[in-house]
């Protein structure tokens, strides 16, 4: 692979062509990725892997081009924070860091266990359109 960051968009068109339209031209990333994305903030998850797992927790930023999730009180690590205007004494806080979203699955509201999430369409009533709303593959049961 190689880094979009340090190439030219000559190049990265002529790349594309050998690594089937990699290049995206003026396609908006951000709102393609979020169309995939299956986490929201304030939603209740889970830690699937790492050294966090089985910890559960609320999800209070979600990075969409990173793919990553920061959630409240899990993943903590000390930094030295030198003295200043915000911290006179400084010392060491306790700042968290964001998990990738492939480890983190969504709490089920019905059973609280993790659990898969899917879209499907909702049908609105006679004069509002439908929309499309998450819900748990384990239960069924709607999360949006």
């Amino acid at each position: 692979m190689f880094c979009l960051l340090k190439t030219k968009k000559w190049d990265l068109q002529r790349r594309a062509k050998q690594t089937k339209n990699l290049y995206l031209g003026e396609i908006n990333i951000k709102e393609t990725i979020m169309s995939k994305s299956r986490l929201k903030k304030g939603d209740k998850v889970m830690v699937v892997s790492g050294k966090e797992k089985g910890k559960t927790g609320e999800v209070t930023q979600f990075s969409v081009s990173s793919n990553r999730v920061l959630i409240e009180g899990l993943n903590q690590v000390k930094r030295h924070v030198k003295a200043g205007p915000k911290n006179p004494e400084g010392g060491v806080a306790l700042k968290s860091l964001p998990l990738h979203a492939s480890n983190v699955m969504l709490v089920d509201p019905k059973t609280e266990k993790p659990t898969r999430v899917g879209k499907k369409w909702i049908e609105g009533k006679k004069d509002k359109k439908g929309h499309w709303a998450r819900f748990a593959k384990g239960s069924g049961e709607l999360i949006d």
